[in-house]
């Protein structure tokens, strides 16, 4: 009874999430601000600021491309086609890639063939908010899972430049490639990093030095941090109104995770999983979609109540910030606004109270197997 009950919440989940993306976004959300830096870049102009009278539009003026300056390119190419083409290829793909990544892991992981996991898997919140901000999470999800499966044939070369590939783009995850050279998986982390910088050498040999400067200027002074889709503890901090204390947070789980790495040398798999789930902690932006990153953990796992528990929490339907603040209204009328602060806090971090149980489980369940001289069966040596 219970299995056909959780089957039942998640179809009504994702046929929500369904309506959602299909009635509720205008414009071209995240689409609009890459496609906006892509046009001022052709245009001579700062890619990485707002210009009044270059279209298409960002979402936002203070919503700008913050991926790195090889992002540029691509949406400078972009930008020279019809807005709605593009749109309707991104959203296409994304779920072209997506279905393509998730066979790749069931066929991997044959005990995770269940209806209830394809089901749970669909229903993951960061699917529906990479489809509804049109964002370009879903090749480097697949470069993740592709370099995951690699790693367990002892392909270590070429998964090292699938996760180069994916820090060139999304520079959080160089936390990766640091946390495989502490636990001395070097045969992975040096090919990842010679890819990471080559690919970010690219700028310098053809634009100079000023795209990067732009992009510096622009990242250093964002100020969205506390936004609902954030999934790093960062933003806890953020949310509660002391940045600084979500800079201590995030740097004292790096320093543990470093140290677990270099004292334990975790088997090159529980690396990366303890690597993937701190780069989505330590951010600083980690948005809903940067948990599709974990999927090749989580179907490495066993799924008993604690990873269901996490899995529920991580396919909670993401919430604008302007929902979570009703809500709060509604469930407190004569709160103030330091309750409605904690609340925001609480219910806003969701994501992150997601993450944390994964990170516990690898980081000290793990780490004692590696210290007693134990290994897992998904487990391989990468001396």
């Amino acid at each position: 009874m219970l299995p056909l009950l959780g089957a039942a919440a998640l179809i009504a989940n994702i046929a929500v999430n369904v309506l959602w993306v299909a009635t509720a976004r205008d414009g071209l959300k995240d689409l609009g601000s890459f496609l906006h830096s892509g046009a001022a870049y052709h245009q001579g102009v700062n890619p990485y600021a707002y210009q009044s009278w270059l279209l298409p539009r960002p979402i936002s003026p203070q919503a700008l491309n913050l991926n790195p300056p090889i992002s540029v390119y691509l949406f400078d190419y972009l930008s020279r086609f019809p807005p709605g083409i593009v749109q309707h290829l991104f959203v296409a793909g994304s779920i072209a890639i997506l279905a393509i990544a998730l066979m790749a892991l069931m066929l991997a992981y044959r005990d995770k063939c269940r209806p209830i996991v394809v089901l749970a898997a669909v229903s993951l919140a960061g699917v529906w908010h990479m489809l509804w901000y049109l964002q370009l999470y879903a090749p480097l999800v697949l470069a993740v899972v592709g370099a995951w499966l690699l790693l367990r044939k002892g392909h270590l070369v070429w998964a090292g430049v699938l996760l180069g590939l994916v820090v060139a783009v999304k520079p959080n995850f160089a936390i990766v490639i640091l946390a495989l050279l502490c636990a001395r998986h070097g045969k992975v982390a040096w090919p990842a990093l010679a890819t990471a910088i080559a690919v970010s050498l690219i700028p310098l040999v053809v634009s100079g030095p000023t795209l990067y400067q732009q992009w510096l200027e622009l990242t250093m002074n964002f100020r969205g941090m506390a936004w609902t889709s954030n999934a790093s503890l960062i933003s806890v901090g953020a949310r509660l109104h002391v940045l600084l204390l979500g800079y201590v947070m995030a740097g004292l789980a790096l320093t543990v995770v470093l140290y677990i790495q270099w004292r334990y040398r975790p088997a090159v798999l529980d690396s990366l999983g303890i690597a993937l789930l701190a780069a989505v902690l330590v951010g600083p932006v980690s948005w809903a979609g940067y948990t599709l990153f974990l999927l090749p953990f989580l179907f490495a796992q066993t799924w008993g109540r604690g990873i269901w528990t996490v899995v529920a929490l991580l396919d909670i339907p993401f919430a604008p910030k302007q929902l979570i603040a009703l809500l709060g209204l509604r469930l407190f009328p004569v709160a103030s606004q330091e309750s409605n602060v904690m609340f925001h806090a609480v219910f806003g971090s969701v994501y992150v109270w997601a993450v944390l149980p994964l990170m516990h489980q690898l980081v000290l369940k793990r780490s004692t197997l590696a210290l007693e001289g134990s290994d897992t069966s998904d487990n391989i040596a990468a001396q």
